[in-house]
């Protein structure tokens, strides 16, 4: 059978489209009853300064941020995620302000399991407007426990109110 079953877990796999690997690995760390590691020691073993600033992270990576307008279609997106080898657009609005964020995720749960059309779907449709950000003088430390603890795995870098980078897992 095609359908098949994960085999350390009782969650069937095989009709998640948006599963990735490290998801599963986590949701069945969680179903076995695993503590997964804290930021805390994560950083401990990690090669990078958790003190770094942001901005030194931003410059040593690029400060190159993609973004879309709100009103293109949802395949536009996915085709310029897929052209430049990313996860997420940012989005902006006509005055090139965040207007949201648009993530690979936001594709699968709301347009594929959805049966939506992503010709003619708009990313306002399925963006999330309601974005989690961090200030640039703040420390990858800092972005690390905001991403955890909020959820997200990518976060804007904002200086002021201009975008100049992201940070993502």
């Amino acid at each position: 059978s095609s359908r098949r079953r994960h085999t350390r877990c009782s969650r069937d796999w095989s009709s998640d489209v948006c599963s990735s690997d490290l998801f599963k690995r986590i949701l069945c760390a969680t179903e076995r009853g695993i503590v997964m590691p804290s930021v805390e020691a994560i950083l401990s073993e990690a090669v990078l300064d958790a003190d770094q600033s942001v901005h030194a992270a931003v410059a040593e990576k690029g400060s190159v941020v993609h973004s879309i307008g709100p009103d293109e279609s949802v395949h536009r997106a996915i085709t310029r995620m897929s052209e430049e080898g990313i996860g997420c657009l940012v989005v902006l609005n006509g005055q090139r302000q965040l207007a949201g964020i648009v993530s690979e995720r936001d594709y699968c749960r709301k347009v594929i399991l959805m049966g939506r059309n992503s010709h003619g779907t708009r990313v306002r449709d399925i963006m999330t407007a309601s974005v989690v950000t961090i200030d640039v003088t703040s420390t990858l430390r800092n972005a690390m426990e905001l991403m955890t603890e909020r959820r997200v795995r990518h976060l804007p870098v904002l200086d002021g109110s201009d975008e100049i980078g992201r940070a993502h897992v």
